[in-house]
């Protein structure tokens, strides 16, 4: 088509042409360096705008955003309310998800086969045909019926305990479930740039569902939540992520002071710190990288600063802020135990952990060095003498970016359970599909649709 042009009308349009395609470039790369900007460090100054009149925030400014900010204790509760019970407090009951059981594996065998003589287990399924499968794979590994009980709740997912009932107990002694709004989110870049939000309108009712059948009042919060991204120390200081911040910022318009004063009237907080997430993982949860084992104990995750810098270092300031907190035992003790490399882009971790009445499930995997395993089990058998420390095979879960924490909510003991129904005799199981006799027990295959967390 240029020959129709004459010579300089061709330069002309070549030369202009070349001058375009740089600027697209040019534009291009801008962009993508502006999407390379850590998600949190733009969330800081979205969150705490300069003045009109100061200067716009250079990135050297933005890369020395905190890490943790710990806030000022909110207002006192309103109700009289009590903390958040800890994990590692006297349960009456724990819960335990089996929505999807086909894809665990062996894992939900492993944790009634450990906690059976320890804690009732209730087992959430979604339907009468699900208990069916569920009951034939705990027979087939030798557990009785009378090992645990059956509650059919509709669910759209396995994991629990981001949308799980919070059981709280009053001043005056009375109990209640705190039911939470919950949207899952999925992000579907490294730092949460881009997320597609997920209506789970089945899991949003579970906790409303769980008191009916307890015979228990809700109270709901008007708070965007997933359970994985709060932690309680039991003693009214909880751990909670930006992630979540950032989401009532965008979906409610909540500053920090609204949301750490709804989490202070609900769920009975006197101070709250906020964390940010692993860089990388996808769940942005709280408990992929630390847990509770006390009032005064927390543990916290840690990995090699040469192999993951960003990652060393976020770490290690949560863990600086924990040991500056003070409780009612005196300050703050952390501990650390190995942050085991991704699988892939699945995350493992040793800290998504289930406490159940002197019993600690912590998460194994196949193919990882069993001396970084042995570490971490020997430091929860120091930090909780006379406590049972049992590693469960959690690979089937890896693939929903969850694991063990993530399936079960806790039943503290100030909960009374209604009478449960006598099990079925073994001819009287609710009616099955007949293939799905091992089904708790059958091997997962990698891709078959795990939900993700």
């Amino acid at each position: 088509m240029l020959k129709w042009f004459s010579s300089k009308a061709r330069r002309w349009l070549i030369v202009h042409g070349l001058i375009l395609v740089a600027v697209a470039a040019a534009w291009g790369a801008l962009c993508l360096l502006h999407d390379r900007i850590p998600f949190m460090e733009r969330v800081v100054h979205a969150m705490h705008p300069p003045a009109a009149t100061a200067p716009a925030a250079t990135p050297a400014a933005q890369q020395a955003a905190p890490d943790l900010v710990r806030t000022l204790p909110p207002a006192p509760t309103q109700q009289g309310v009590l903390p958040l019970s800890g994990e590692y407090e006297k349960k009456s009951a724990l819960l335990l998800s089996c929505k999807a059981a086909y894809m665990y594996g062996t894992v939900l065998v492993d944790i009634v086969k450990a906690l059976r003589e320890r804690v009732p287990i209730i087992c959430l399924v979604g339907s009468a045909w699900e208990q069916g499968a569920v009951q034939g794979g705990f027979r087939s590994a030798g557990i009785p019926d009378s090992a645990v009980q059956f509650s059919i709740i509709p669910m759209d997912t396995m994991w629990l305990r981001d949308y799980g009932p919070f059981f709280v107990q009053r001043a005056d002694g009375t109990v209640m479930v705190v039911q939470a709004a919950y949207r899952f989110r999925r992000y579907t870049k490294t730092d949460d740039e881009h997320v597609t939000v997920e209506v789970r309108p089945e899991d949003e009712q579970v906790p409303s569902l769980v008191a009916a059948q307890m015979k228990l009042p809700v109270a709901k919060m008007p708070l965007d939540l997933a359970g994985g991204s709060l932690l309680s120390n039991g003693d009214g200081v909880g751990v909670f992520t930006y992630r979540e911040l950032v989401r009532n910022k965008q979906s409610r318009g909540y500053d920090v002071k609204k949301v750490f004063a709804l989490l202070s009237e609900y769920l009975g907080f006197h101070e709250l710190v906020a964390v940010t997430s692993l860089k990388g993982e996808p769940t942005g949860h709280a408990d992929m990288f630390m847990t509770f084992l006390a009032p005064d104990v927390a543990v916290v995750s840690k990995c090699d600063a040469k192999t993951d810098p960003e990652n060393a270092r976020r770490l290690d300031a949560i863990a600086n802020a924990l040991a500056d907190l003070k409780t009612s035992r005196g300050p703050m003790r952390v501990y650390r135990v190995p942050l085991p490399p991704p699988k892939d882009t699945y995350w493992r971790s040793f800290t998504n952990i289930i406490m159940a009445n002197g019993v600690l499930l912590m998460p194994t995997f196949a193919d990882l060095d069993p001396q970084m395993q042995t570490e971490a089990m020997e430091t929860y058998s120091r930090l909780l003498p006379g406590w049972q420390i049992v590693g469960v095979r959690a690979d089937p879960l890896l693939y929903g970016n969850g694991l063990l924490h993530c399936i079960t909510m806790d039943v503290p003991a100030f909960v009374k359970l209604p009478a449960a129904a006598p099990p079925p005799a073994q001819g009287g199981r609710p009616a099955c599909r007949p293939e799905p006799a091992a089904a708790v027990a059958a091997e997962p295959l990698r891709g078959t649709g795990l939900p993700l967390r």
